[in-house]
């Protein structure tokens, strides 16, 4: 039995030349369409069943986070159809639910009976979601005042206070410290050995590698392919400022210290190599660890 059906999934957003067809389109509806539809994902299908747990990666720009929104339902697709059963709490965005100008421990009970706790309830795992977070003395203090790190705190301590039937978790862990992450991580997995359903989307390898049993690969909205992290995936290469990144996957070879670099990617800042881990769509990457600034081949 499936927890999470996905069915032949498809969004699309519509881009109009101007402001004048937009308008024109709204007045005269039965008129020929003034805009062009833009596909950020499509063809999209899939299972989880119960107590799996599944990665998804891919670039920025994969249709990822746009997967996991029309799961949850905050985003309607444009075509296809999704199953769900059970709760879900869902880690979506930097300071989801919280109100800037609320403090901590207000936002907990917005932010929780937005997920379908009841005030008693949150009354009672209160002094659990304060310990867990670690904040101290701001739990009391406007939400504005947080760091990035602090709201992920929180965020992750509010939707993991009761173990939900599915987990859904979209890159906001990456903003915290290595301490919380690390903490956050053991959470994920005593859930997941007591059954909840995983979707975890991230672009460190090892994190996914960890946790997960399935990756799902989305390229540019389309899924590439489904199967276990250990046949050699990592996540793709990093599109960010100072990286010359080939945009097809490249293959890897041996430097002068046997570290497996990827041809096409060089620093347009520094003389040293550095390398990022590549998918070869084919299978024929290996994992990479990264040691000493090198991606060790392995």
């Amino acid at each position: 039995m499936s927890q999470i059906r996905v069915n032949n999934l498809g969004k699309a957003y519509k881009r109009y030349p101007n402001r004048w067809s937009r308008l024109l389109e709204w007045f005269a509806p039965g008129d020929r369409p003034r805009h062009q539809a833009h596909w950020v994902m499509r063809g999209v299908s899939f299972s989880v069943t119960p107590g799996e747990a599944v990665g998804i990666i891919g670039n920025n720009g994969a249709g990822k986070s746009t997967l996991l929104k029309i799961i949850t339902g905050t985003t309607q697709a444009s075509e296809g159809s999704v199953e769900v059963s059970g709760r879900i709490a869902a880690l979506l965005e930097l300071g989801m639910g919280f109100h800037p100008d609320f403090s901590g421990r207000q936002n907990v009970f917005m932010a929780g009976q937005l997920l379908g706790h009841s005030v008693a309830t949150l009354h009672q795992h209160f002094a659990e979601i304060e310990a867990f977070a670690e904040i101290g003395d701001y739990i009391d203090q406007p939400v504005r005042t947080y760091s990035s790190g602090m709201q992920v705190r929180l965020a992750f301590s509010v939707a993991t206070a009761i173990r939900p039937d599915i987990l859904i978790v979209d890159e906001a862990l990456s903003v915290g410290d290595a301490y919380f992450q690390h903490k956050s991580f053991a959470r994920i997995r005593q859930f997941r050995d007591q059954g909840t359903t995983l979707l975890f989307v991230s672009h460190s390898p090892g994190a996914v590698k960890t946790l997960c049993n399935r990756v799902i690969l989305l390229d540019q909205g389309i899924m590439a392919r489904d199967g276990a992290p250990t046949r050699g995936w990592t996540t793709t290469m990093p599109s960010s400022p100072g990286w010359k990144v080939n945009n097809r996957f490249a293959n890897w070879k041996q430097g002068p210290q046997k570290a497996g670099f990827a041809r096409g990617i060089r620093p347009q800042s520094s003389k040293r190599w550095r390398c990022a881990p590549a998918i070869r769509v084919a299978g024929q990457c290996e994992w990479a660890t990264r040691c000493d600034s090198r991606w060790i081949v392995r």
